[in-house]
């Protein structure tokens, strides 16, 4: 392990928590997510290591800037029913950053889940003298690699990104992220209901109209 860094926050229900990582041991400049639950006190731990993980039988294609382990809370904490919109921001030295004219900055993070190195969507935030940052989102918390290379699928705020749009980098299966950043859609039945009462009112009037007829006929 190259470097090491904690950060500490109170977890409730809908709060945006951003764990900050100030000391700048790592690459790695804050986790914030939206909490869906209630946790009390959740500890963020980043690891930065000289080499691949023994977590990761493999590398990951394109040039490695660092290698990440980000944990945060208990096994099992970072779950689409406790947590959503996890993004994760991060710095290059921009000396190590290669710019094409037409893409721009080629930087962007892979995650190792599931047996396999993930591209995850990212996007460029600025830069000082020394150092450019980014973030990328994620569906959780484990292994990571930071590549300087081919340029991964943007990552625009507050964009939808539907799955099939997200492109296949050679060698590396398409990440599957959620809608909404990490949120899926509910239906709104507001609509759908008002529509049934007025069905319902109807028939309740014609039933009646039919009733009174056959009354009078009788």
């Amino acid at each position: 392990m190259e470097a090491k860094e904690l950060a500490q926050k109170f977890v409730t229900t809908g709060d945006r928590v951003k764990f900050e990582f100030t000391r700048n041991a790592t690459a790695i400049m804050y986790v914030k997510f939206d909490s869906k639950r209630n946790f009390g006190k959740v500890t963020t731990s980043i690891e930065q290591l000289k080499n691949r993980s023994v977590l990761t039988p493999k590398e990951p294609s394109g040039k490695v800037y660092k290698y990440l382990n980000i944990w945060v809370g208990n096994e099992g904490f970072a779950t689409p029913e406790n947590i959503a919109n996890a993004i994760i921001g991060f710095r290059v030295k921009s000396s190590e950053i290669s710019e094409n004219e037409t893409e721009g900055p080629s930087v962007f993070m892979y995650r190792y889940s599931d047996g396999k190195w993930n591209a995850l969507p990212t996007r460029e935030m600025g830069k000082d003298d020394q150092y450019t940052y980014f973030e990328s989102r994620t569906p959780g918390f484990s292994p990571f690699a930071i590549i300087t290379g081919k340029k991964a699928i943007e990552l625009i705020e507050n964009e939808t990104i539907d799955e099939d749009q997200i492109p296949e980098l050679p060698g590396i299966p398409r990440q599957e992220m959620p809608n909404s950043l990490e949120e899926t859609e509910h239906k709104d039945w507001s609509k759908v209901s008002r529509a049934v009462k007025v069905i319902v009112g109807f028939m309740v009037v014609l039933l009646i109209w039919i009733a009174v007829n056959e009354k009078n006929k009788r």
